[in-house]
């Protein structure tokens, strides 16, 4: 089986030479940089789907919609990095909006994507200002969105490497996710900063919030004690490093909640 795979992944776009470029009158669509990036995007994807594990690329970009516009954008991007103009822009999203017709899926094409794996996809939004790193994995009805603000010109999410966002999880505003996050089904994150690392469980709200590398939180009172930043009015690579450590995390918490919970003697007791 693994020397058909290999066969058949050897013809993937055998028609086109990657030394060469694919153009449609003066629109480039393919070159060497994109074929190589249309491929890693494929093996990521069979990587991360099991259902795929014996397909070659081309089947997964027949069969799997949400691949399927992933590739439409890798065409668009290719289109947008060489020709700047607004007629060509408006075009590209004509295409684009068919895409999304096609596959339910709505990817802007000004958006700067790493390597991803969109699994499913229908309901997927990603805006024209996102930025992602590279293995960028994510299912359904995920949203990379706006709240309307606009910081410095960006107004999407900015994602780190290795960041998994399950099914109907939502990232809006200019928030930073780091690297290695996971972000659960249902859970929304809302011009917030996310260490490395950090794990947010189902159907939890983050607004504003500064979550500490390596936290877990699983829970509205976790979110809650969390604590708070201002990202509209300032937000830069800077602060995403800038982050609490866990310690101080669970010492906080630790006080909030004997505050809460015992009598004010037994806290004069107690100290």
């Amino acid at each position: 089986m693994s020397s058909q795979l290999k066969y058949s992944e050897s013809r993937f776009f055998s028609q086109i030479d990657p030394r060469t470029e694919l153009r449609v009158g003066r629109l480039p669509l393919i070159d060497a940089r994109t074929f190589e990036q249309i491929t890693a995007d494929g093996l990521l994807f069979r990587e991360f789907d099991p259902a795929s594990r014996d397909y070659n690329l081309s089947q997964i970009y027949t069969i799997r919609s949400g691949m399927v516009a992933v590739l439409a954008h890798r065409f668009f991007s290719r289109v947008l990095e060489e020709i700047s103009d607004d007629d060509v822009l408006y075009q590209v999203e004509r295409m684009a909006r068919r895409v999304q017709i096609l596959t339910g899926v709505e990817i802007h094409p000004q958006a700067r994507l790493g390597t991803m794996a969109l699994d499913h996809g229908r309901g997927t939004v990603i805006g024209a200002t996102v930025e992602a790193g590279e293995n960028l994995r994510l299912y359904h009805g995920v949203t990379l969105g706006s709240t309307g603000k606009d910081i410095n010109g960006r107004r999407h999410p900015r994602l780190g490497s290795e960041v998994f966002l399950a099914n109907n999880s939502q990232v809006l505003g200019p928030s930073v996710i780091g690297d290695r996050v996971k972000i659960s089904s249902g859970a929304k994150v809302i011009d917030s900063i996310i260490g490395h690392g950090a794990r947010v469980g189902p159907g939890v709200v983050i607004q504003r919030r500064h979550v500490p590398a390596g936290t877990r939180v699983n829970t509205w009172w976790e979110s809650w004690l969390l604590p708070k930043v201002n990202i509209v009015a300032e937000i830069t690579d800077k602060n995403s490093d800038e982050i609490e450590t866990l310690l101080s995390f669970k010492q906080k918490f630790k006080s909030l909640l004997l505050n809460a919970i015992l009598p004010r003697h037994s806290r004069s007791r107690t100290n």
